[in-house]
């Protein structure tokens, strides 16, 4: 039956608000002599273009409520129903929605843009979620920190301080004191596993978080893959995430993460704390660099661009001189608590990037999908760039940008556009190693077939097929495989590893190490009483040679041993660690 209440719930609430909002008259307040008046309505007109494109009001006070109440004496037979839209209205009461009295939007063409303008009118004041939307509006202090070069800038007041309060606090009041103790234990699994104490991250950070990104097309990133028809490319990409803090809390725990591998560095430079951290992704080399200046905590995936953060904040050569910038500005509240831009050089770097992730995608059924999706996307990137800011009002939510779409932009991108951005900064690297997990993953799969083909072999043979000999055999590094190369020293033997996919099948093809620079199969070594298959792994070095295999693998003592895990593969050590991926009899 829970399978069945709560999608029924979800889509009957969407059903009623889109009825009650956008369908029914709205019956507005009593003001004065004039029944029926709404004085809210005044009220968002103030912030509105009339005479646009688009002109919306709809007093939505109470609405939501109304219909939880509503559904909930409909459904007074069933228990299980009213356990469900109890949750339901403690969880929208916890978004602060409830207190969303009127919604308003205007679209206007201006020039070659179209100026959207959106008021969510809150007289009771801001509660719940929206409440951790920042307090009083200030300057964007900022953007002295953003090169002159920023394509993508992204600045929210957020009030990451009472993230966890109300997180604690809604978890007790949807699930009682349990959910409370699994939050704590989470908090310390977390502490306990990574050194990160969020108690003390989130404290740290005093409301601004920045997002900086910009491509740099000289560079270009090549992603090869054996199932792709060519390779991708796309503009070098450098990301940067800047908190504004109490105390040192985030520059702490994020050190605490970076110092973990082996090859980060702490160092302070003229009375600035500096960590970084070198990491060779597949043809994308990174320094991730962390920094803490006065009252900014500064975090960028190369150490080139945070250099040119900090330089931009000396000089003053940062986004505010920028003329595509500025001349959107000038249109723009110059206080507020929130702020995107998006330059049109980014918009083209995405679309090329899209345009060389059709070209080269096998086409499957699988695909499909992503690629009609590419390329809705790819007709919707605008050619000119992106404005919007944010306002917290003492009655609402306002939001005011300029873009070249006909469709609201600017209340999604304000709130949805930095929680992307963050995410992208933390994925992006794990992204560009996608081809080593995924290869390491597939590399894993092959030697289980091939395993599986060994013993089925001996199973009719009563023998391991022989390893190969001779000039072909890996005796010779240049040609280290003895499974994909039917070589004439396997052809010779009437054993060999040749005769797995012929005359017997016990396999349909030898497999190909994917880490291979030639293409070659997989290594392999047989005693007689057992065997081993072994990958050179991603950083295409063979670790185990003819000069150690026959000390390093013996198969009368147990398998795996520990001498030969010193020369396998361990990604917790980097993706791109050394050691070779290996698959023994065990």
């Amino acid at each position: 039956m829970k399978r069945f209440w709560m999608p029924m719930l979800v889509c009957v609430t969407l059903f009623a608000l889109g009825y009650f909002t956008f369908w029914q008259p709205s019956v507005g307040y009593s003001a004065g002599d004039a029944p029926g008046k709404n004085p809210r309505f005044e009220q968002a007109a103030k912030h509105l273009d009339a005479g646009g494109t688009l002109y919306v009001y709809a007093d939505v006070r109470d609405v939501l409520r109304e219909f939880v109440q509503l559904f909930a004496q409909t459904m007074e037979s069933e228990p299980r129903a009213q356990g469900a839209l109890l949750m339901l209205d403690r969880a929208i009461d916890a978004l602060g929605v409830y207190g969303v009295e009127d919604v308003a939007f205007s679209s206007l063409k201006v020039g070659h843009r179209y100026r959207h303008k959106a008021f969510l009118g809150i007289p009771g004041g801001r509660n719940g979620v929206l409440k951790l939307l920042g307090g009083k509006p200030h300057a964007f202090d900022l953007l002295d920190y953003a090169p002159v070069s920023t394509q993508l800038f992204s600045c929210d007041d957020l009030d990451f301080a009472g993230a966890l309060p109300w997180i604690r606090m809604n978890a007790i009041q949807l699930a009682g004191p349990p959910a409370e103790a699994q939050l704590d234990m989470m908090l310390s699994q977390v502490k306990e596993s990574t050194g990160v104490d969020l108690e003390r991250f989130f404290d740290s950070i005093d409301g601004e978080i920045v997002v900086l990104a910009e491509t740099d097309s000289a560079r270009m990133i090549t992603i090869e893959d054996a199932e792709l028809a060519q390779p991708i490319e796309m503009a070098f990409p450098m990301l940067a995430v800047i908190f504004k803090t109490r105390h040192d809390g985030a520059y702490e725990n994020i050190k605490a993460v970076m110092m973990r591998s082996e090859s980060a560095q702490s160092v302070e430079q003229n009375g600035m704390k500096r960590v970084t951290l070198a990491q060779d992704l597949p043809n994308y080399p990174m320094t991730l660099s962390l920094a803490q200046q006065g009252e900014y905590c500064i975090l960028a995936s190369h150490q080139e661009y945070l250099d040119k953060i900090l330089a931009a904040k000396q000089s003053g050569e940062n986004l505010r001189s920028n003329p595509d910038f500025k001349e959107l500005m000038a249109k723009m509240p110059e206080q507020g608590n929130g702020i995107y831009y998006i330059s049109a050089d980014f918009y083209q770097a995405i679309n090329r990037s899209l345009d060389s992730f059709k070209n080269t995608m096998p086409r499957n059924i699988g695909t499909t999908f992503a690629f009609t999706q590419f390329q809705m996307y790819s007709a919707q990137l605008p050619a000119l760039s992106s404005i919007g800011v944010r306002v917290n009002e003492p009655d609402g939510l306002y939001w005011i940008a300029l873009d070249e779409s006909r469709a609201n932009q600017a209340l999604i991108s304000s709130i949805s556009l930095p929680i992307m951005a963050v995410l992208a900064a933390m994925v992006v690297p794990n992204y560009m190693e996608y081809q080593v997990r995924a290869k390491v993953s597939r590399t894993r799969a092959d030697q289980r077939s091939l395993a599986t083909a060994l013993e089925a072999f001996y199973i009719d043979n009563n023998q391991y097929p022989n390893w190969a000999t001779g000039v072909d055999s890996i005796n010779n590094s240049k040609e280290p495989s003895v499974a994909l190369k039917a070589v004439d020293s396997m052809n010779a033997q009437e054993y060999s590893a040749w005769h797995l996919t012929s005359p017997i099948a016990y396999i349909t093809r030898y497999p190909e190490d994917v880490f291979s620079t030639k293409g070659y199969g997989f290594n392999y070594y047989s005693d007689g009483n057992g065997w081993i298959l072994w990958s050179c792994g991603p950083d295409k070095v063979l670790d185990l040679t003819v000069d150690n295999i026959f000390e390093l693998y013996d198969p009368t003592i147990q398998q795996p041993s520990k001498a030969l895990l010193n020369f396998s593969y361990d990604p917790t050590n980097g993706t791109r660690s050394g050691g070779d991926i290996i698959r023994v009899k065990q």
